[in-house]
């Protein structure tokens, strides 16, 4: 809809990107935007002759319009929704225009229980380049930004300070590792406003806890690489994630991981394998294993060790690239192209 980051990426590709304006569907006082919207796709479609629409978006925006030009110039049309949470009626309306759904995960799928066609959707996980994970960086750069000591033990985690990222949970169980483990650190990485209101009362958590000298926040990060290498262990505290891609990130930079069992975490993670699995919200058990790691330095490595093995078995980029070519082919070859 504007400039930005991804349009910026684009061009150092030399991928032509065409800009269009628009305003969110579900006001209906933006059907006239909608429908100039509508006609400016369609003239796309038609120009530069598209064979396949892959719509990146949630229900009730462009996917719903893009949907509407695929089915009106009856061009193939793949909606790639990313989250769990139920667009209730707009998932039904945009189910209508779709010729496949591909989702993030199990977990993700279950959003569409009452599709009675199954055969439109693929499970296909995201992916990344594992090379880049895992390379030599300096590790102790970053340990030193957060005040880390070569003796002690740092445990993070990485995700956006949204409540639902459940960073709560990670901090309730501080104190109780602190207990056994009085050398350990602990770091939130987080990509939010600075003063929005999860994240000061995450901070309210800490103080509440004492544990001022303990935990370090630190904003989004360019060089998430070295902060996922400077870690020891990582926690991933989402209690329903629908993927988790730094969860798999800390795993493909050897990394043991804790986490709960709910969303896609349990199809990530592979428990007493590559890391260790908790019943959802109990902070108690997720402290019990972090600790049991650190006195278990043996066991964290190996469970670092077999968790790169599983990303560059199962989560490289280039699984994820090969299956969205595969289904390219297979909506190109029903659609007589």
């Amino acid at each position: 809809p504007d400039e930005g980051e991804l349009t910026q990426k684009l061009a150092q590709l030399n991928i032509p990107c065409i800009i269009i304006p628009f305003k969110k569907v579900k006001n209906p006082f933006h059907l006239k935007y909608s429908y100039k919207t509508l006609r400016q796709l369609i003239e796309i479609i038609c120009t530069h002759k598209i064979d396949i629409i892959h719509s990146n978006t949630q229900t009730g925006r462009i996917a719903f319009l893009g949907g509407v030009a695929a089915k009106i110039t009856r061009t193939p049309f793949i909606w790639h929704p990313r989250i769990t949470s139920s667009g209730k009626i707009w998932d039904v309306i945009q189910v209508l225009f779709c010729t496949k759904i591909i989702v993030i995960s199990k977990a993700s799928k279950r959003r569409f229980w009452w599709l009675l066609n199954k055969q439109k959707l693929s499970v296909i996980y995201n992916g990344i380049n594992a090379v880049r994970f895992g390379a030599d960086t300096d590790r102790m750069s970053f340990r030193r930004e957060v005040k880390c000591q070569d003796d002690e033990v740092l445990i993070g985690t990485v995700g956006r300070f949204f409540p639902h990222k459940g960073f709560e949970y990670f901090i309730k169980a501080i104190p109780h590792i602190v207990e056994e483990a009085p050398h350990s650190k602990f770091v939130l990485v987080g990509f939010e406003d600075p003063n929005s209101d999860y994240l000061c009362y995450l901070k309210k958590l800490v103080q509440r806890y004492t544990l001022e000298d303990k935990v370090t926040f630190i904003s989004k990060r360019s060089d998430i690489n070295t902060v996922f290498s400077s870690l020891d262990i990582f926690i991933f505290p989402s209690p329903d994630e629908p993927f988790g891609r730094v969860l798999i990130e800390a795993m493909a930079c050897q990394k043991p991981v804790v986490g709960f069992r709910g969303g896609a975490t349990q199809e990530i993670v592979e428990d007493n394998k590559t890391g260790y699995l908790v019943n959802v919200k109990d902070f108690n058990a997720m402290a019990d294993k972090t600790k049991y790691l650190i006195k278990n330095r043996d066991i964290a490595e190996e469970f670092g060790v077999n968790g790169r093995k599983r990303i560059e078995k199962v989560f490289d980029i280039k699984f994820h690239v090969q299956k969205i070519e595969n289904l390219y082919r297979e909506l190109m070859k029903k659609d007589g192209n």
